[in-house]
């Protein structure tokens, strides 16, 4: 498995600059050419090793977070032969290609790496990220100072008139950066906290301040608390604690949390006349009058309105846009940048449990819930256990990072191949 593992680590660097869309197709195109081959290799060796036997071993380390994760998959696979375009549920649009065929390859990783890592394994995965995460944090900081490659400068377009662009490196997209070093970061604390080498001890504390600030550099608000989300997860996890200790740091989390909302509001006049991009991503936080916070949420309320013509198997993935174009627009619904509303359509809501529900209904929603729900008592059960409990600490912390993180976004190449492959590590964790 270490191929397949330093494959999907190394899966952000890949760009097609022949290609109109030069960042997500490439990545999803290599990620499920990797777990196909992948499968085809288990194959061959199951059949080597005897078929029977190979199936024994597996159903007797089968526990109930594989059946929640299946019952998920079934769920979209039925949302897409419902769908109202099955083919573009399946294949997925042109703009993400996170159609059914995406989550039929998550899947398959899942059971890959569920039933044929070991420990090394992940190690070997943790690593393989640090060294990856090296050079996509430093391009994230060239392009904050205006230094890009060529065919890619300001590639993305949402580059404001007043202060620096946006760091996307070789994700694409700013959200989307922020959102994988908010994954994978709980992971470099691993290594760092653990790792018998120290030269990989030494790599992942000079790495996390570096990608703590790509991550501010996104101006994306939504990593910036899934990243410290994650962070602050690890810190809560990685030991055993008392009760006391719990009540302590979670009453000083939510006091120093509540200061700062309180700090934001106050400056709020300042910061969203402020000609520097960064301070005034912040005002625009808390506030919910104008820009892409009420754009997300008068698309929350217009995709509500939908969901109950079609309750139970949604309208399919992929398949928002087609009603998103009929939205008719607030004229608040700009950056200050724009002097109307951005006129692109939404092809996904940006909200995980929202387009889980727009996608396949109560009964995908249902599914996603209960992965949740027992990924949460099998990560509960191995911190229960003193032996590593850095490992599960960081999974743990990786997919807390993802939920928070999607609560105003949804799933890209990068953090929806990730959120099967730390699925597949908190049910080895069992083991």
């Amino acid at each position: 498995m270490h191929w397949l593992l330093g494959w999907l680590a190394g899966l952000p660097l890949w760009i097609d600059l022949s290609a109109s869309r030069p960042y997500e197709p490439i990545k999803i195109i290599l990620f499920e050419a990797g777990v196909a081959a992948a499968f085809a290799v288990a194959a061959f060796r199951a059949w080597r090793r005897g078929i029977l036997d190979e199936c024994s071993r597996i159903a007797a380390q089968a526990h109930a977070l594989d059946a929640a994760v299946v019952l998920f998959v079934a769920a979209l696979a039925l949302s897409t032969a419902t769908s109202v375009d099955p083919a573009r549920s399946y294949w997925g649009s042109e703009e993400r290609l996170t159609g059914m065929l995406f989550y039929w390859h998550g899947l398959l990783l899942y059971l890959l790496a569920r039933f044929g890592t070991v420990r090394q394994d992940w190690r070997f995965f943790a690593r393989s990220c640090v060294l990856v995460a090296f050079p996509v944090v430093v391009y994230g900081i060239m392009q904050w100072f205006g230094i890009d490659v060529p065919g890619l400068e300001r590639a993305f377009p949402i580059f404001g008139r007043s202060g620096p662009g946006r760091a996307f490196a070789t994700l694409g997209h700013p959200n989307f950066l922020g959102a994988y070093l908010a994954m994978v970061a709980p992971l470099f604390l691993w290594t760092a906290f653990s790792d018998a080498k120290r030269v990989w001890r030494i790599a992942a504390w000079l790495e996390l301040p570096l990608t703590a600030l790509v991550t501010v550099l996104t101006y994306s608000r939504g990593a910036w608390i899934a990243y410290a989300a994650g962070v602050a997860a690890f810190a809560v996890f990685a030991k055993p604690r008392t009760r006391r200790w719990h009540a302590r740091f979670f009453g000083g989390a939510a006091g120093a949390a509540f200061m700062v909302i309180v700090a934001v509001i106050v400056a709020k006049p300042f910061l969203l006349d402020s000609k520097n991009s960064f301070l005034y991503r912040v005002g625009s936080s808390v506030d919910w009058s104008r820009g892409s916070a009420l754009a997300r949420a008068r698309e929350w309320s217009y995709m509500a309105s939908l969901i109950p013509n079609r309750p139970l198997t949604g309208y399919g993935l992929d398949t928002y846009m087609y009603f998103s174009v009929l939205r008719q627009k607030d004229a608040n619904e700009k950056n200050r940048d724009q002097d109307y509303p951005d006129p692109s359509a939404a092809d996904r809501a940006h909200d995980i449990f929202l387009d889980v529900l727009w996608a396949g209904g109560i009964t995908a929603l249902a599914g996603f819930l209960a992965v949740i729900f027992t990924v949460s008592r099998f990560l509960g059960a191995a911190l229960g256990r003193d032996s590593e409990r850095l490992f599960p600490a960081a999974v743990a912390a990786g997919l807390i990072a993802y939920l928070v993180g999607n609560l105003a976004s949804f799933d890209f190449s990068i953090n929806g191949a990730y959120l099967f492959l730390f699925l597949a590590a908190a049910g080895y964790t069992k083991k």
